[in-house]
């Protein structure tokens, strides 16, 4: 085969290699060819309220439908500072918080923002399929916890070993996806613990925050002790108010943090600083920012796999946040 065949043949990117089509379209085709019912992929069954698709009715029809502050509408930015102080005690400040087309970009953006090629990220498997490929996008190696069935716990060994001196970043789920799990006092103590031990930056995907059931609490990681200044605290109105298709996600945490990854997102060169001087901010800043303990929640082995704010381009929806 000549070169000009090869390359004809394969036109992706290699950073794309091993990076297949979603198990969810995969399983919701199935579902449909056969006439199954669908439990791979988390849509409601019902739509969200009425008075939503009204806000959003009177939006557009007052002219709403152009580009956004970069940040996000101011109304939804304060509606979210709102949520975080009134749900979990968190204070946050605008340049804090940023708007994203639902949660799944605000993770992208988190991992190309703050991992750098060969940097490991350690995550719970099983995961959310697209962790695994912006892990590969940002050239980074992925290091798999396993939660085992029937409880899915995290087990603080198995964390501590997934860590090594290339370890830059921790991606946790919880209320978990798939199994369910919200993690308990214990879990999230473990994860903070092992996070400032190894000075590691955590970035928090929190979609399923206010679908918790029986005496389930979810707790911020962002509110244990030392953790808000090294904490990106994601979440999305998708999950919340049944609206998946709208793609409103947010992520809020320290400004450089959030900056790094809108930077990313944008593809606007926002100075960063160097990595040493990053850390030292953050082992000598132990900001709390919530009282709230933790409160226990249910009960749930190691694999590799290889500046200043500026408002950019992040869009958004205007709306209120849930019970602000």
């Amino acid at each position: 085969m000549s070169p000009s065949q090869t390359r004809r043949e394969n036109r992706a990117a290699e950073r794309l290699r091993g990076v297949e089509s979603t198990i969810f379209a995969e399983m919701s085709a199935l579902a449909v060819r056969t006439g199954s019912v669908n439990l791979g992929q988390g849509f409601p069954d019902l739509s969200g309220p009425d008075s939503v698709v009204e806000a959003a009715y009177d939006a557009m029809r007052a002219g709403r439908n152009q580009y956004p502050p970069g940040h996000g509408a101011p109304e939804l930015v304060e509606a979210l500072i709102r949520h975080q102080r009134r749900h979990y005690g968190l204070e946050l400040a605008t340049e804090q918080v940023v708007v994203t087309t639902g949660a799944t970009e605000a993770i992208a953006a988190a991992l190309l923002g703050l991992v750098d090629p060969g940097d490991e990220v350690v995550v719970c498997e099983p995961f959310y399929d697209s962790y695994r490929a912006m892990i590969q996008f940002a050239g980074a190696v992925r290091r798999s916890v396993t939660l085992r069935a029937p409880d899915y716990r995290l087990e603080p060994a198995d964390l501590e070993a997934a860590v090594t001196d290339r370890t830059r970043l921790i991606l946790l789920n919880s209320p978990h996806n798939p199994s369910g799990r919200v993690l308990d006092a214990a879990e999230l103590e473990a994860v903070a613990e092992v996070a400032r031990r190894h000075d590691l930056v955590v970035v928090t995907d929190e979609v399923y925050e206010h679908l918790t059931f029986d005496d389930h609490r979810h707790v911020p990681l962002a509110t244990l002790p030392g953790m808000f200044d090294r904490t990106v605290t994601i979440s999305s109105s998708g999950k919340t108010f049944s609206f998946t298709g709208w793609k409103i996600g947010w992520a809020s945490g320290p400004a450089d943090l959030v900056a790094a990854g809108k930077a990313r997102r944008t593809g606007c060169p926002t100075p960063r600083a160097p990595r040493s001087s990053r850390r030292s901010r953050m082992r000598s800043t132990t900001r709390r920012r919530s009282t709230s303990g933790c409160a226990t929640s249910s009960s749930t082995a190691v694999t590799t796999s290889a500046s200043p704010w500026t408002p950019s381009a992040w869009r958004c929806t205007s709306r209120k946040a849930p019970t602000s």
